[in-house]
């Protein structure tokens, strides 16, 4: 399997599973507004709240600013952001602190460009001095392509 394959099928399923639950909300909410029974309603919050996790990891990762950084790199850099685990999705534009997620328990698809990170299972913010390491990391970075 290409990282193009898994990039693709992660985005892919991301956006089903939204669409899924969207679907999902109006079917529930049709069977509560005309049978008027409880089960249904819970089914409609449920499905909302599915609704509302795929939505929000697809507005953090869908975006041309998003990658995901090794967490290695930061060591005393980057003082401010407490990440214990491996990898990190980052929103990065040279000169404006980056926006980072950082997983507390579970990323799916975590080998693709757009890894799936349920709410509420990170811990987030923005940080000046991240964007200092990737832009020291850009500035050094050797394009093996034009050699």
């Amino acid at each position: 399997m290409t990282s193009k394959t898994v990039t693709d099928f992660s985005l892919g399923a991301q956006w089903y599973g939204m669409v899924s639950a969207v679907a999902l909300m109006g079917l529930y909410a049709r069977r509560v507004w005309k049978e008027k029974k409880s089960l249904f309603t819970g089914a409609f919050l449920a499905s909302s709240l599915m609704a509302f996790i795929f939505t929000d990891s697809l507005v953090f990762v869908s975006q041309k600013d998003t990658g995901v950084l090794a967490t290695f790199v930061l060591d005393k850099n980057a003082g401010d952001i407490d990440c214990s685990r491996p990898a990190m999705i980052v929103h990065y534009s040279k000169g404006v602190p980056t926006d980072w997620r950082c997983p507390t328990s579970i990323m799916l698809m975590a080998y693709s460009s757009y890894p799936f990170l349920p709410w509420p299972e990170y811990s987030h913010g923005t940080s000046q001095s991240l964007t200092v390491v990737i832009d020291t990391f850009m500035e050094n970075a050797v394009n093996l392509s034009q050699k």
